[in-house]
């Protein structure tokens, strides 16, 4: 339990100081007295590389070592069993910035405390019956940007009129749950691809946003405003 509460109050110090490395290379500190070295080496090495101008010539060791680290150990520094999920993560001074990731797992997801910079996350694969869960996800409350993209087949369609019946849709019943992630609030931006959109669907996900929903390649339904 001590060890538990040490990690999260390192964490938290990061997060209320996200510009200063101090808190930063604590934990590392941290982390290498609790058998992560090649962690606590990342962060002691993009922080080094931030730091560093752009003629230094140590920039080029560095910079190497840390890919060599985020390549091979990547996945780990958020505890992720199975690399193979991750489809782009995004590192600044030793911390994940941006995640890209299947919903499902997201779901089993025990990693986002370990995340305390985390800015952007991308949910792949999404299905209707997963706005539930995913809304009352225990999203931490420093996400600005979020995007849900809908299972297919193929990354889009070339031509919106082909649309198969099956692909995704979101109704009024999935947009009121969907509103509910407003309640974020430093989110400045809430996005959909790939979804078919009932017209009552985006006119509610409209007033519940405003200004910060974002709709990419969605599409109203073939068969009317709200679909069959």
């Amino acid at each position: 339990m001590e060890r538990i509460g040490d990690q999260a109050a390192l964490l938290q110090a990061i997060r209320v100081a996200p510009d200063d490395d101090l808190p930063r290379l604590v934990y590392a500190d941290w982390l290498e007295e609790h058998d992560q070295a090649q962690y606590a080496e990342f962060i002691r090495a993009q922080c080094a590389l931030a730091r560093l101008p752009e003629c230094d010539p140590e920039r080029p060791v560095l910079t190497r070592r840390a890919a060599e680290l985020l390549k091979w150990h990547g996945y780990r520094f958020l505890q992720l069993d199975h690399p193979q999920v991750v489809r782009g993560m995004t590192f600044d001074r030793g911390f994940v910035e941006q995640i890209q990731i299947p919903a499902r797992q997201l779901l089993d997801a025990s990693w986002l405390p370990l995340a305390p910079t985390l800015h952007t996350a991308v949910l792949d694969d999404v299905t209707a019956d997963q706005v539930w869960a995913l809304t009352r996800f225990r999203w931490p409350d420093w996400l600005t940007v979020l995007e849900f993209r809908a299972a297919l087949e193929e990354d889009e369609f070339p031509d919106w009129a082909s649309i198969p019946r099956e692909v995704e849709r979101v109704r009024d019943t999935e947009a009121e749950l969907l509103v509910s992630l407003a309640r974020l609030e430093r989110l400045q931006s809430f996005g959909l691809a790939y979804f078919v959109i009932t017209d009552g669907a985006r006119q509610k996900l409209s007033e519940g946003f405003g200004d910060r929903l974002r709709l990419y390649q969605s599409h109203l339904p073939r068969s009317g405003p709200e679909g069959s």
